[in-house]
């Protein structure tokens, strides 16, 4: 399976502290350590994951470091560039101020590009994992992708 993960789940991979992490390391051991799936990382995603916070932390960065070598030597890793998926974001952003606030979407540019990534049916991509379900769960229904939280 090709599997694209969101920011919250590398995070909380590789940060101990943080709330997903029991859970984060739950899912990464079973879908790619002992199942052997492709992790797809759009390049937006690297960018949320590699933070300053994430940076500063010497624990977070090496077990970041771990997990990242060991699926680029198991050829399971795969980077997607964001940059056919960028178009109209920024605009699709600000005509949800036009909205009345009950029916307002409040999806990060970030977000947007990553759910434009799952509509992409060429994409091939069988599951996507996040914590963050409520901002992906439409396009993962339309598009048949299993959502894993």
């Amino acid at each position: 399976m090709r599997i694209c993960v969101d920011s919250g789940f590398l995070i909380g991979l590789c940060n101990a502290k943080d709330q997903h992490h029991s859970n984060a390391a739950d899912r990464f051991s079973d879908l790619f350590e002992t199942n052997r799936h492709t992790l797809v990382v759009p390049w937006p995603i690297l960018y949320e994951t590699i933070r300053t916070g994430t940076v500063r932390d010497r624990n977070a960065m090496s077990q970041f470091e771990r997990l990242w070598n060991f699926m680029a030597r198991w050829s399971l890793l795969e980077l997607v560039s964001d940059s056919p998926y960028r178009e109209g974001v920024i605009d699709a952003c600000f005509a949800e101020l036009g909205k009345p606030e009950n029916r307002r979407r409040s999806l990060s540019a970030v977000d947007r590009v990553i759910r434009n990534i799952l509509a992409d049916e060429a994409m091939k991509i069988d599951g996507f994992i996040t914590f963050n379900t409520r901002d992906f769960v439409d396009v993962c229904r339309k598009f048949n992708r299993r959502l894993i939280s």
